[in-house]
């Protein structure tokens, strides 16, 4: 009865989370602390070592081992320790996860009501706050980046881009087998789409081509009707931006200006990303093996060894709160060890990846099914490269991070018992 009790608590705060998660950083990171704490008591009771996962749990403590001994070793051992002290709850609600959907598979389809209510509720706040300037909470639209119920946030295209792969996931895994309600859930995807052009946020923009790119070409089902959404909201997206001279200028002229690319000396991004990742590099090159400590970029850029601006006028400082990179704010923050360890959960995800399109195209087998390929790329997405990000150590984008991992995992785990 208790371990009942346990397993309910933890999927009503996990369902929770896409609402959640439009709040801010805070509640949502209330929620996944009180699934682990519920996981830990379980775990405690029951003595089921089953909901564990040994590799990960492995490979998870080796990185936390390394960003405390970072911090540690750091001069601000009780700022850098805000980011890392505490880190070992994302792997809790990892087994949290796992434990709850793998205990009844209709919890996945109470966490996809939950992801299709809350879609469905700022899809109409945004549009209500495109056409009248304002949304129902009397947010205003400043006319460049659409923002819905996140208000000055501006992160709403990101919550789509990198939430999307997943409620498609819950959707296949759930109505895979219906034609129609597919068709139904694709189409809202396809509103989604336009709404993430609608924000203006650029590397959102990526995610959604990255993530759809990835699905469409090695999804079994469902190929042609994710391609033919997309394509149209693609159309759709472009009359907006041409008709639009406020989202033209934030997505193309402003892009193309950043860039530089109309020119021959090209910038990474954008001229402030640039400096920024100089300004990175600086810190980096006296602080290899271990790095300076996880949050502690905005305190050593302040160092005037450090500090990097524009050669023409010095109007953009290179000092920031994190260096807007995954990647490079590992090699600063926590070393070559740290950053190496991400590199290698990366580069493993390209070798199943590819594994799994060698089998699609020379054998005519799929690896892994259409609900986990969706499941995987929201992961994919979250670790590439190339692209400005937010801090790796920031709460409201770990939980985004570890959310698909924990599905992946659990929807695993109920194929093997099916």
């Amino acid at each position: 009865m208790i371990l009942n009790i346990l397993v309910k608590s933890q999927l009503y705060l996990i369902i929770s989370l896409p609402f959640l998660l439009i709040s801010g950083p805070a509640l949502s990171d209330i929620a996944i602390s009180l699934t682990g704490i519920l996981f830990i008591i379980y775990f405690l009771i029951s003595k089921n070592k089953n909901v564990l996962d040994l590799k990960i749990l492995l490979f998870f403590f080796i990185f936390y081992f390394l960003i405390i001994l970072s911090s540690i070793l750091s001069d601000n051992i009780k700022l850098s320790f805000e980011s890392s002290l505490f880190y070992f709850r994302f792997l809790f609600f990892i087994f949290s996860i796992k434990l709850v959907f793998s205990s009844d598979k209709i919890y996945f389809k109470y966490f996809f009501y939950s992801f299709l209510i809350t879609f469905i509720v700022l899809i109409c706040d945004s549009f209500y706050q495109y056409f009248l300037g304002y949304n129902i909470l009397g947010f205003e639209y400043d006319g460049m980046r659409l923002s819905s119920l996140f208000n000055d946030e501006k992160k709403m295209g990101s919550y789509f881009a990198r939430l999307t792969p997943v409620f498609l996931g819950l959707s296949i895994l759930i109505y895979g087998n219906s034609k129609r309600k597919i068709i139904y859930i694709l189409s809202l995807i396809l509103i989604i789409d336009v709404i993430v052009i609608l924000t203006g946020e650029r590397s959102a923009i990526f995610y959604v081509l990255l993530s759809t790119a990835l699905i469409t070409f090695t999804i079994k089902r469902w190929k042609i009707y994710r391609l033919l959404a997309f394509a149209i909201s693609i159309i759709i997206s472009l009359i907006i931006i041409y008709s639009d001279e406020t989202i033209k200028e934030r997505v193309i002229l402003k892009t193309l200006d950043q860039t530089n690319i109309l020119n021959q000396k090209v910038n990474t991004f954008s001229i402030q990303h640039q400096i920024i990742y100089a300004t990175a590099f600086k810190i980096f090159n006296e602080n290899k093996l271990i790095g300076i400590g996880p949050k502690l970029f905005r305190e050593k850029c302040k160092i005037q060894k450090y500090k990097t601006y524009t050669l023409e006028d010095q109007s953009i400082d290179g000092c920031q709160t994190h260096p807007h990179n995954t990647y490079i704010e590992l090699l600063v923050e926590t070393g070559i060890f740290g950053f190496l360890f991400i590199l290698i959960f990366f580069m493993y995800l390209n070798y199943i990846l590819i594994k799994h399109i060698y089998y699609m195209i020379f054998k005519k087998f799929f690896l892994i099914s259409d609900s986990n390929l969706c499941f995987f790329a929201a992961i994919y997405i979250n670790l590439w490269p190339i692209v400005p990000t937010g801090s790796f150590f920031n709460n409201w984008l770990s939980i985004i991070y570890f959310l698909p991992i924990g599905l992946l995992l659990s929807n695993f785990n109920v194929l093997k018992k099916q």
